[in-house]
């Protein structure tokens, strides 16, 4: 039995050690250049951290989150809150979080779990300042390399440019991980359906030329005819082709657009059952000319054609997305300008802006430049092609798509080679809202925060290219998987969010 004096003495001690250990873990610590801190959180509690930079310095911290979800927010050296860290995954895991020094002084971090589960009451987390940079580039670079080191992604780049030119470039992780190729900004890849902003180009510069009107039903260029049979007495315009209105369906008769170009023996092992059940189909799809494949499923006579293939609606009245409406009117080119849509774009935009390492078909680039694709379990895809390329099928690299980018730019503000400033703004004014917030021109996006471009995914393949009007900072992303996987897409959502919190910053 303990004496009550006793009694009291250990629960004196107790209190202080209590207390003591409380006191460690809400009083405020300084973090130093490359040491790693471990800490154990409780739910409800909150821990801070300092960091002390000059003026136009920038940090960067990497905080790997163990068994609880946690947030981090940074603070001004007066206190006003500066930036919230927490991917919305809900998940545990690493967290990159960069702090501005806009100022000299000392900066404050918050670490607070997040959630309310009660069975979740405590986890742990290391944090490290990685790097402080004077370096607008250099912080940009230590950011996304941190990211990449996640995996998820076998190999990516990225491109910060603006009306004048390229800011920032770099690439990161591996175009093929059996080798350890890096992926680099000139490595090539397809880009999927930003593809389509040269469906828009090549559109208004025959528009330029006299050669067509946005207004002019398509039935007036086209060898067979197309309707809603639904609305059979409204017709189809180009626009409506062009802003995602013409009520033409995706079937999945469009899936007989991919062809694999080379013969290869399907294992069902690494695949994930999809990608084969894809692939199988793509070994076995038919090889046809476009305008054939067209006439099948949009043509009345076609093999494919159900009334089904169009929206029970008029055309014009909604946005509805649709691969085969876009290659419909890069066949109208065609037609238009007597050269195939490859052709066209190469004498109009392609070889202008100097283009040289992008092409619609493998033996019109490098292919020792090419990525490996993947899938969601890392297994490398076979090579593959579209019938209906114009809406999907443009290899390019990221130097090449910065380019590209680069004068679109221009074009938005009335100084590019390819079109008129009145053509530019056409074309990438939104016509038709898709959702609330959003719109689309003519092969041109508007997304719910106002930026401008367009984006791609494809088996093994994702790809943004936008610009905000704004900053005057424009964005590009390519990679060679498809974020399928809840790992993938986090890695990605954190990489498109890096770019953007440093979007404003090369203004």
């Amino acid at each position: 039995m303990i004496r009550p004096g006793l009694k009291l003495f250990y629960s004196l001690i107790f209190s202080f050690l209590l207390l003591q250990t409380l006191s460690a873990q809400t009083r405020t610590q300084a973090l130093a250049l490359g040491k790693k801190r471990n800490a154990i959180i409780q739910l409800g509690e909150i821990q801070r951290y300092t960091v002390q930079l000059q003026k136009g310095q920038f940090a960067v911290l990497l905080l790997q989150q163990q068994g609880i979800d946690v947030r981090a927010q940074t603070f001004t050296p007066d206190g006003k809150l500066l930036h919230d860290f927490d991917t919305p995954d809900k998940k545990v895991g690493p967290e990159i979080i960069v702090i501005d020094g806009w100022e000299g002084g000392t900066y404050q971090l918050e670490v607070r779990p997040v959630g309310k589960k009660r069975r979740i009451k405590q986890g742990n987390y290391t944090i490290k300042l990685e790097g402080i940079n004077s370096d607008l580039n250099a912080q940009l670079e230590q950011a996304l390399y941190l990211i990449s080191k996640e995996r998820h992604i076998p190999g990516f780049a990225v491109s910060v440019v603006d009306g004048n030119g390229v800011l920032f470039k770099k690439g990161f992780g591996y175009a093929n991980l059996a080798q350890g190729t890096p992926y680099t900004t000139e490595t090539i890849q397809n880009i999927g359906s930003i593809s389509k902003t040269l469906i828009g180009l090549s559109l208004m510069k025959l528009v330029e030329q006299g050669k067509l009107s946005l207004e002019t039903p398509i039935n007036e260029v086209l060898p067979f005819e197309v309707i809603n049979p639904h609305y059979p007495e409204i017709p189809i315009t180009i626009k409506h082709l062009a802003n995602q209105t013409s009520t033409i369906k995706e079937t999945k008769d469009y899936e007989r657009s991919y062809l694999l170009t080379e013969q290869v023996q399907l294992d069902r092992h690494g695949f994930h059952r999809s990608e084969y059940k894809n692939f199988k189909a793509a070994s076995e799809h038919d090889k046809m000319p476009m305008d054939s494949f067209l006439f099948n499923i949009v043509a009345k006579e076609g093999e494919w054609y159900r009334k089904r293939n169009f929206l029970k609606i008029p055309p014009g009245t909604a946005f509805h997305y649709t691969n085969v409406g876009s290659t419909l009117a890069a066949y109208i080119v065609e037609l238009v300008s007597g050269q195939g849509f490859d052709a066209f774009t190469q004498q109009h935009i392609l070889s202008p802006l100097g283009l040289k390492a992008s092409g619609w078909s493998f033996d019109q680039v490098d292919l020792a430049q090419h990525a490996t694709l993947y899938g969601i379990y890392k297994k490398p895809f076979p090579k593959y092609t579209l019938i209906t390329y114009p809406d999907g099928g443009l290899i390019t690299s990221t130097s090449d798509l910065s380019r590209y980018l680069v004068e679109l730019i221009k074009g938005y503000n009335g100084k590019s080679k390819l079109l008129s400033a009145a053509s530019f703004q056409e074309m990438m004014v939104k016509q038709q809202f898709k959702e609330e917030g959003s719109g689309y021109g003519i092969f041109w996006e508007e997304t719910t925060d106002k930026r401008l471009g367009h984006n791609g995914g494809d088996p093994g393949i994702v790809s943004m290219m936008y610009y905000n009007p704004k900053t005057k900072i424009g964005t590009t992303f390519l990679a060679n998987v498809l974020p399928a996987s809840p790992e993938t897409r986090l890695q990605f959502i954190r990489i498109i969010r890096m770019l953007r919190h440093y979007e404003r910053h090369f203004n």
